[in-house]
């Protein structure tokens, strides 16, 4: 009987006579890659490790003394200038007594790189600490933290190649942080070069957010500037209260939200503003439990995502273009991602007329900014756009329900 670990954990796998041995190589030139990390666990309940090969010059590893049984073998400790897909980390080897599994591969492709230098009002930021999201057209977006050198210079290794939207975001300890997105195309090898350029003014925007008068809310406070491309962020404390400082003196979205709880719609809600030089604005923010339940059918089979927007009055979307799409959209109150079952829900909106609409788009809408000629038509080719509905809150905390099709 295998032995098991008293705590929980692992214990080494014991001496046998199978073995599994394969290569780690550069896709493209079929050379191998030395150094590489080859680690592994067996497949049963004791949870037995494979002590960490590493791979010789030409990239070949050899892992002996195994037990018959079931294995996942992974690979890491290459260099950033690799990338491993997905799809390839873990391989699974199933081993019978005395035997050998062989040509257990892993084939590394050449990574993108992103670097440049970041600055703020034209002064290099030396020893910066940023947080940068990736957002490519399709997948989860990617968080990485990074810290710029003395000149302000960022380096970030291991990217798959692809349009993608960045988001820097200089990290500040008071004031709010700021952000500035970037669309890139990353190619597979190569160096993109990127500067990142931050802009701070004199204007500062303060307020509450809250449900009602005895309930303040912890939310989420992103202003954005569409003419300067910045945003700044902030998270309400205990009381509501939020402050972004150094901002620019010109028009502003605030898009207040609060995380969803468990069985509870995300609240978020859209307000737009207009900054002073010098000039401190107050802007007290409501997030009601108002809620317009929605039913989408007919749903694309292309669909990446599919959202649902509450347009401010009665908006006229009849040539359902891509162009009018977005244009109103920038007036959009709230807006909110659809589940699986074509269902979602549009909170936080104040009494009054609003234009309900479902778009469905074949990727993510943050990498399409990086996209051009061919491939940016054809992602436009692939929304779709269902016929608005028109609705009317007349009360705060009002719930109503709509239904749209594709």
């Amino acid at each position: 009987m295998d032995p098991k670990p008293a705590d929980g954990g692992t214990v080494p796998v014991r001496a046998g006579a199978a073995s599994i041995a394969g290569r780690v190589y550069d896709v493209e030139t079929r050379a191998g890659v030395s150094g590489v990390k080859i680690s592994g666990e067996r497949i049963d309940d004791a949870k037995q490790t494979i002590p960490v090969q590493e791979t010789d010059p030409t990239g070949h590893y050899v892992i002996e003394g195994l037990d018959k049984g079931g294995y996942t073998i992974s690979c890491s400790g290459f260099s950033e200038t690799y990338l491993l897909p997905g799809e390839d980390r873990v391989k699974t080897v199933t081993l019978d007594a005395d035997s050998s599994a062989t040509g257990i591969d892993f084939a590394l492709e050449k990574a993108g790189i992103l670097e440049g230098t970041v600055t703020v009002n034209g002064v290099v930021a030396a020893n910066a600490r940023l947080m940068t999201r990736h957002q490519a057209a399709n997948g989860e977006p990617r968080l990485l933290g990074i810290q710029t050198d003395a000149e302000g210079r960022y380096w970030i290794g291991g990217l798959e190649q692809g349009g993608r939207r960045v988001t820097f975001i200089l990290l500040r300890s008071e004031g709010g942080n700021i952000h500035r997105k970037i669309p890139v195309v990353i190619a597979s090898g190569a160096t993109t070069v990127a500067d990142v350029e931050f802009y701070s003014g004199t204007a500062a925007i303060e307020g509450v957010v809250y449900q009602d008068e005895n309930t303040p809310l912890a939310a989420y406070v992103e202003a954005h500037f569409y003419e300067s491309g910045l945003v700044s962020s902030t998270q309400c404390d205990s009381r509501g209260c939020f402050r972004l400082e150094e901002l620019p003196a010109e028009p502003v979205e605030l898009l207040v939200y609060m995380d969803a709880k468990p069985d509870a719609p995300v609240r978020r809600r859209s307000i737009k503003l207009e900054l002073a030089k010098g000039g401190t604005l107050r802007q007290d923010i409501c997030l009601s439990a108002t809620t317009v339940f929605c039913k989408v059918a007919n749903l694309p089979e292309n669909a990446f995502v599919v959202f649902i927007g509450a347009l401010r009055g009665d908006v006229d979307l009849s040539n359902r273009s891509f162009e009018a799409l977005y244009a109103a959209m920038q007036n959009r109150e709230s807006f909110s991602v659809i589940s699986p079952e074509g269902t979602g829900q549009i909170t936080a909106l104040e009494p009054g007329a609003y234009t309900v609409v479902a778009v469905s788009m074949p990727g993510h809408p943050s990498a399409a900014e990086a996209l051009e000629g061919e491939a940016l038509q054809e992602f436009i080719s692939g929304v779709r756009i269902t016929p608005p509905v028109i609705v009317t809150i007349q009360e705060y905390g009002q719930s109503l329900a709509v239904d749209l099709s594709f």
